[in-house]
């Protein structure tokens, strides 16, 4: 793998210079998935930190863990708690193309596999049956469906009112319903037209399946989205649509 040293280099540089203009907060964590523990990792986020923070040059946390860090597991946390496995940085690389580089991490099949977007092996943070759950009321979440290559944006309202949009802008569905049962959900798309079941893996992801009622049966991960900017985006879209009844991108 000689050819891509030069690569990682360019980005070992970025990575030891730190996100400078970064809140302090992301650039101890960045720091910290370069060769923090599991346990370590998973408490700062339990604590509040954004798992999917980068620095400028759009180089996120598990990108640094995928590039520096030596244990395997820290890739399943950041992963099990929402991290995203398709951006990209400004070098056009996903974290990935980092994994492959690492001597630690390159024949592990496992992680290579989660980082090529399949989904995490269910392990929940505080050990053993679901992971704690919280309210989902007022959160926003993106879906990733094996039926799908596409992910869609799903808001849980208030008054078990489900909207999604789904990312090709195309489908956009308002008032499904939605049901909580301490680490379990159900939601009915269309009137009942399609059921999903699904449990807390993790406080920031989901697992579950889901079927329609012409016989047809899915997987489908939900990671809450956590980006500050991403969020109200996405909630002054929601807003738009309920207001006018016709999808309008809003920034």
């Amino acid at each position: 793998m000689k050819k891509f040293l030069p690569v990682v280099w360019a980005l070992a540089f970025f990575i030891s210079a730190g996100a400078v203009e970064a809140a302090t907060t992301e650039t101890q964590f960045l720091e910290l998935c370069k060769s923090g523990t599991s346990q370590e990792i998973e408490a700062a986020i339990k604590s509040g930190a954004d798992v999917n923070a980068k620095d400028d040059n759009g180089v996120t946390a598990l990108m640094f863990a995928a590039v520096n860090n030596t244990n395997p597991e820290v890739i399943k946390v950041l992963i099990n708690a929402g991290a995203e496995v398709d951006h990209k940085n400004k070098f056009g690389h996903k974290a990935l193309y980092y994994a492959e580089q690492n001597g630690a991490l390159e024949g592990n099949k496992e992680v290579l596999r989660l980082l090529s977007g399949g989904a995490a092996t269910a392990k929940p943070l505080d050990g053993g049956g679901a992971a704690p759950a919280k309210p989902l009321k007022g959160t926003l979440w993106r879906c990733v469906q094996s039926i799908d290559s596409n992910p869609s944006i799903w808001q849980f309202a208030a008054d078990g009112e489900m909207n999604n949009i789904h990312s090709d802008n195309i489908q956009v569905s308002i008032g499904d319903k939605w049901l909580q049962e301490d680490a379990k959900i159900t939601v009915e798309i269309n009137g009942g037209y399609a059921v999903y079941k699904g449990e807390f893996r993790s406080p920031s992801r989901i697992e579950g399946t889901a079927g329609n009622i012409v016989g047809e049966n899915w997987t489908f991960v939900l990671t809450q989205i956590s980006n500050t900017s991403e969020i109200r985006r996405y909630e002054r879209i929601f807003k738009s649509i309920k207001e006018t009844g016709v999808y309008t991108e809003v920034r």
